[in-house]
Parts: structure tokens; C-alpha cells; sequence
């Protein structure tokens, strides 16, 4: 009775430590299980904001494309209304020069028929004393 007792508590002893033994092993996998899902949680992060630089990167060199095509666009528009605005100014400055020599011209001829006609009514006034 004595060794049956011995044997059952040694069988009880021997539970108890499997037991223990198995409580280890069960904490053992749940913190392993925890470290490769946080493992797992930290690459996803890493991956997502892989993915969100190389859009950033993707966006900054779009609108700098963009941008840049913009700026020539507005460079070639300024200079194409300068050569106009040139242009005008060229045009009108001539049309200016023309109607001005014109205008000195009738002024010249205007003046030249004055003076015809007053050396005319000299001449018979002279001639009118004489």
C-alpha cells in the first residue's frame, strides 16, 4: 500500500511537472506565435510605406514633369506676344513715320503755294504802283 502511494504520488509529481512542463511550452508558442505576427504587423507597415514613398516619388516627379512643361509653355507664350507686341510697334511706329512725312509733306506744299501766292499778289502790287 505504501509503494502504491509512493507510485501514485510519483505519478501525480510526474503529471504535475508535465504539466508545468506543457504550460511552458504553450507560453513558449504563444510568444513566438506574438513575435511573427509582430514581425509580421512591422513588415506590412515597412511594405505599405514602401509602396507610399514610391507613389510620393511617382506624384513629386509628375507635377515637376507637369511643372516644367508648364514653364515652357508660359515662356513661349510671353515670347510669342513680345515678337507680336514688337511687331505692332514696329508696324505702328512706320504707319506714324508715314502719315507724318505725309503730313510734312501737304505742310511743305501748303506753305510753298502760300508763299507762290503771296509773291504773286507782291508781284501786282509792285506792279500796280509802278
Amino acid at each position: 500500500e505504501q509503494r502504491c502511494m509512493e507510485a501514485v504520488e510519483a505519478a501525480q509529481a510526474s503529471i504535475k511537472d508535465m504539466q508545468l512542463e506543457l504550460a511552458s511550452k504553450e507560453a513558449d508558442a504563444a510568444r513566438r506565435i506574438a513575435d511573427v505576427e509582430a514581425n509580421s504587423e512591422r513588415n506590412r507597415v515597412n511594405e505599405l510605406a514602401a509602396v507610399r514613398e514610391e507613389v510620393e516619388t511617382q506624384w513629386r516627379e509628375t507635377i515637376e514633369a507637369v511643372r516644367a512643361e508648364h514653364v515652357k509653355e508660359m515662356e513661349t507664350v510671353k515670347t510669342e506676344n513680345q515678337d507680336r507686341l514688337d511687331k505692332e510697334h514696329t508696324e505702328q511706329f512706320h504707319r506714324e513715320q508715314e502719315i507724318r512725312k505725309s503730313f510734312e509733306a501737304k505742310l511743305k506744299r501748303a506753305e510753298e503755294a502760300a508763299e507762290a501766292r503771296w509773291q504773286k499778289r507782291l508781284a501786282e502790287s509792285n506792279r500796280g504802283l509802278e
